[in-house]
């Protein structure tokens, strides 16, 4: 078999245009031979997350909101609850810019208000982290961090505290507002 090249772009006359075109079997066939094609969206990229963008964040247990002080750096206010356990806390967020996958360590304050079968209390809790965010589409990333947390809890009818170091994972998705224009 012999393959025939053919450069029909000197006869272009519109994007999309026919053109009996020789086949190797020494036939001619009536073809559209395309020389243009649509592009395709540019990825999600990291570049729009930056100074004063806002995400509306969803983690398990609970909900967040997070703030762009710069392009690097961000703070998020969270709250979550589950069976008698409320903790609200603040995050603080150093980005590294990568691309679609966004790295970044931090630290967080908690204060956790408890009400068990038994005792309840409160106490405050400190957490280092670091993660990964992954951009799935322009507007939604979903993330993932872990790290050492020291958790101190206080007995309020005993005044009998407990603290001690902990490992926590934490999963979330967030949703982006504000974002800048593709530069």
């Amino acid at each position: 078999m012999t393959a025939i090249l053919l450069d029909v772009s000197a006869y272009a006359q519109s994007p999309d245009t026919n053109y009996v075109l020789p086949w190797s079997d020494g036939h001619s066939t009536y073809r559209t031979v395309s020389q243009s094609q649509p592009e395709a969206p540019p990825p999600p990229s990291d570049d729009e997350i930056g100074a004063g963008t806002f995400s509306l964040g969803v983690n398990y247990p609970g909900v967040g909101l997070k703030y762009f002080l710069s392009d690097s750096y961000a703070l998020e206010a969270r709250g979550q609850a589950q069976s008698g356990d409320d903790v609200g806390g603040v995050r603080a967020y150093r980005y590294f810019r990568p691309g679609r996958v966004l790295l970044y360590v931090g630290f967080e304050a908690d204060y956790d208000r408890f009400k068990g079968a038994v005792s309840k209390g409160a106490g405050y809790g400190g957490e280092v982290f670091g993660g990964i965010e992954y951009l799935v589409a322009p507007h939604v990333g979903v993330q993932v961090d872990f790290g050492p947390a020291y958790i101190e809890l206080k007995d309020a009818s005993t005044s009998l505290t407990a603290g001690g170091l902990e490992y926590v994972m934490n999963f979330g998705v967030n949703y982006y507002f504000g974002l800048r224009e593709r530069r």
